[in-house]
């Protein structure tokens, strides 16, 4: 096969691979966001329903998970966004790559010697994408944990246990004796 051939299939290859990251990439952050934003924001309105319907008035000490939990989707959010961010650039990082990989290959005397000299970098946007989304991701899950912890408490507070045995607690009512206070003065009277 001709070099010039070489190159040819060469060029068809690069192109396809081309587009089908810069396709992958928009598809996969897409689908990851629309989760994250899903299930965050589906997650704040049932902790909401769960305060309006079933626990409006909570236990005081549970009142700070459901804040963390609040903070923890919220912060899986904005980590999502940075991730989409750095996906973007990662998607630009990994084009100027190729396209460094094609000026290398085409400008080299063979397809061979293109080969030979040819030092992939890293594309450090990739890993900083992976960072953001893996944070995201434990902040939801962190998240699901506090609001785990918040419905318990309360609902361990209305009396409604996981592991009810049918029998009911039996409260011994203390019964309340007025004091009684003699009128007569058991003072001995001076005259």
């Amino acid at each position: 096969m001709s070099d010039d051939l070489r190159k040819q299939k060469y060029y068809e290859r690069y192109i396809a691979q081309r587009e089908i990251l810069h396709g992958a990439t928009l598809e996969s952050s897409g689908r990851y966001g629309k989760a994250i934003l899903a299930l965050s924001g589906g997650a704040l309105a049932l902790t909401v329903t769960f305060l309006e319907k079933i626990a409006p008035s909570p236990v005081i000490d549970s009142i700070s998970f459901i804040i963390l939990a609040w903070l923890c989707f919220l912060l899986s959010v904005v980590l999502h966004l940075f991730s989409l961010r750095n996906s973007n650039k990662a998607v630009t990082e990994q084009i100027r790559i190729l396209d460094a990989e094609y000026d290398c290959y085409m400008g080299a005397n063979s397809f061979q010697e293109g080969v030979e000299s040819w030092v992939s970098p890293v594309n450090r946007y990739s890993a900083r994408t992976g960072f953001f989304s893996a944070l995201s991701l434990t902040g939801f899950v962190v998240g699901v944990v506090f609001v785990f912890i918040f419905i318990s408490i309360n609902l361990y507070q209305k009396g409604v246990t996981p592991c009810q045995t049918g029998k009911k607690e039996v409260v011994q009512e203390v019964e309340e004796r007025p004091i009684i206070q003699s009128s007569q003065d058991t003072r001995p009277r001076q005259e």
